[in-house]
């Protein structure tokens, strides 16, 4: 393995273990706008969106915030929705729509 592919790797995970992240990837589309949606409508505030003029046609991106806790929702057209940040508010959301979270991107444990 590239040397610095695997330092990336590892920095990732060391990343989200010290900031106490996970994520769920490969939310569909239509349930990725309702999740970001309830989060809004419970006082959730936006802090940041992806505006270029490819936004929510190949990729877009959010961050919310309340309080001191940030969470981002990233949407592209091959792993169509990823919501990551707070382990805990993390959690809630896998647990309320039965989703699968990991500690740590999809991408780390691939073996290239």
């Amino acid at each position: 393995m590239n040397p610095v592919r695997f330092f990336a790797k590892e920095f990732t995970k060391v990343k989200y273990k010290y900031l106490n992240n996970s994520i769920i990837e490969n939310v569909d589309t239509v349930l990725f706008n309702e999740i970001l949606e309830q989060f809004l409508d419970n006082g959730w505030e936006k802090i940041y969106e992806y505006d270029a003029f490819d936004a929510w046609i190949d990729f877009g991106k959010v961050k919310i915030r309340k309080g001191k806790t940030v969470l981002v929702f990233e949407w592209d057209n091959y792993m169509e929705g990823v919501i990551k940040g707070n382990k805990n508010e993390i959690e809630k959301v896998a647990k309320q729509y039965c989703l699968q979270l990991s500690s740590v991107p999809s991408y780390i444990n691939e073996s290239t």
